[in-house]
């Protein structure tokens, strides 16, 4: 019963837990390694509860879920551009999903901004994204609309991924500013550009 509270809470208290996770990992290190502990006391941390509680709060994803390491929304977009593999201007013409949890998106490329060594105009691409946001899943992508397409090289096996942690939004709502930079302004940022 406890569990299940733990679990049904989490959607509401997700940033806390997420905090505190990491916290416990920061604190688990400094003893362990920082401090060099002794074998009596890493036995000590080793015990079962120890381990529960490590798992329970570091690797649970109902209650942390899609965790990204940049955030598109507060990081500069000029350093967005400069990290990603590929920037394109491209037209959802299909949505298939989700199969399997998956969404696959077939988009034709519109324009290329960056990665002309790996597409070009009127490439057809696929795009495939877990089919919950809870796992970083792009769900909200509609057919028949133009998209701004920013992210990293294509997995082997498997293709062009999507993730919320990318830059992916409505062309139509890109500032001019926004759409200078991908049209050459961003390049400047660029280590080696």
């Amino acid at each position: 019963m406890t569990l299940f509270l733990v679990v049904k809470r989490c959607n509401k208290y997700r940033a806390t837990i997420s905090k505190i996770s990491f916290a416990y990992l920061e604190l688990y290190h400094f003893l362990l390694v920082d401090l060099q502990v002794g074998s009596s006391k890493r036995s000590e941390m080793s015990n079962p509860l120890f381990v529960i509680v490590s798992i329970i709060l570091v690797a649970s994803p109902s209650c942390l879920g899609c965790l990204c390491t940049v955030n598109p929304y507060t990081t500069p977009r000029e350093e967005l551009y400069c990290d990603a593999y590929y920037a394109i201007k491209g037209m959802v013409v299909e949505k298939k999903g989700p199969t399997n949890h998956m969404i696959e998106y077939t988009v034709v490329v519109d324009n290329v901004f960056k990665g002309h060594k790996f597409m070009a105009l009127g490439d057809v691409i696929t795009f495939k994204t877990p089919s919950s946001s809870t796992h970083c899943g792009v769900t909200t992508i509609e057919e028949g609309v133009k998209y701004l397409f920013m992210g990293p090289p294509p997995i082997p096996g498997f293709g062009y991924g999507l993730t919320i942690c990318q830059w992916i939004e409505k062309f139509t709502k890109l500032s001019v500013e926004e759409k200078d930079g991908l049209r050459g302004e961003y390049n400047r940022f660029c280590p080696g550009a």
